[in-house]
């Protein structure tokens, strides 16, 4: 998923799991009824169209890495993680935003004893995405950012929302 200074905030009201409280961080930084940009999401990795479970291992590691390779060296690459013990319980996250002068910080975090992995991965996005947000607000570090993410049933509620448009 691409994000830029103008789509984050929509985004951000999306990944909304009933378990989160969020502050919108942007509505200074923008007139009333500006058009926010949504984030392009894209379902697939390069090169392949199946489930990683019909694909080989190897051949899913290239495509990965070329899929990777595509984006700017000079844009924020963040790469999520969630899990649950037997995909309900005891659930936790992990990131890694690597910046553009190499340098990267991980997140990491429990989300509950009665989590999913569905909301164990939306976790890692929400937390990457507050995590990043000091970037926007400053104006001075990046425009943009992409996210990478296995969690394909987190991102397909996001691309089949509804975005509000307007701040």
């Amino acid at each position: 998923m691409i994000l830029t200074a103008e789509c984050l905030n929509s985004f951000k009201n999306r990944v909304d799991l009933h378990f989160y409280e969020y502050k919108c961080i942007f509505d200074h930084d923008h007139p009333p009824h500006k058009e926010m940009k949504k984030p392009h999401i894209n379902l697939n990795i390069r090169g392949t169209h199946t489930s990683k479970k019909d694909t080989d291992p190897v051949d899913l590691l290239f495509s990965a890495q070329e899929t990777i390779e595509q984006y700017p060296e000079n844009w924020i690459h963040i790469y999520t993680d969630g899990s649950a013990f037997k995909g309900t319980v005891n659930a936790g996250y992990g990131s890694r935003i690597q910046y553009p002068d190499q340098t990267s910080e991980e997140l990491f975090d429990s989300c509950g004893a009665q989590r999913s992995n569905f909301e164990a991965e939306a976790e890692a996005i929400d937390a990457s995405l507050q995590n990043i947000s000091k970037h926007f607000r400053d104006k001075t570090k990046i425009p943009n950012s992409i996210f990478f993410s296995d969690a394909k049933s987190v991102l397909q509620s996001l691309k089949v929302e509804n975005w509000t448009t307007q701040v």
